[in-house]
């Protein structure tokens, strides 16, 4: 997939009869699936631009009827196929993309280096930065009175440290 490019979701299986899909979503936004949103899907080295015609949840996956899939032969040439759309930059001030803050260094208010960001996890109340340094892997709230600074150009955050939250 080309860099400016986001994957949300992958095609697992055929649903049904009639050319829906099981799609296991790798996005926090369950907008980007609605009817009328516009997918793509890479082919041979090309894009091909699906539009979500019809959406029903299935537990922790989607199952999507895409317009001009018919048959559960049309949907079964999908199955395994990555899902993308293109990374709108435009996100709202304070918000970020996961791939924007993985391998960010993390330095607390203080100067002092306490590692880089392995993952984000996505709370039910809010998300949680993954953090490995040589104080082994911890975890911080991603909200405001923890993560004071996000600098994606210095490729850093600072954290204010409060007792407890650093192993």
């Amino acid at each position: 997939m080309e860099e400016n490019l986001l994957i949300v979701g992958k095609i697992l299986r055929p649903h049904g009869n009639c050319g829906a899909v099981l799609v296991r979503v790798e996005s926090d936004l369950p907008q980007r699936f609605d009817p009328g949103s516009r997918l793509l899907l890479e082919e041979e080295g090309a894009y091909r631009e699906l539009v979500v015609e019809d959406k029903k949840v299935s537990g922790k996956n989607l199952i999507l009827k895409f317009t001009g899939i018919f048959t559960r032969d049309d949907a079964e040439k999908l199955r395994g196929e990555l899902v993308a759309r293109p990374v709108n930059s435009r996100l709202p001030e304070g918000e970020f993309w996961v791939h924007e803050l993985l391998g960010l260094h993390v330095v607390s208010t203080e100067g002092e280096e306490l590692g880089i960001v392995r993952d984000v996890l996505f709370g039910p109340v809010q998300d949680l930065l993954e953090i490995e340094g040589e104080r082994g892997v911890f975890i911080v709230p991603f909200v405001a009175e923890f993560v004071k600074d996000v600098d994606i150009n210095k490729k850093e955050i600072v954290i204010k440290l409060i007792e407890g939250l650093v192993p």
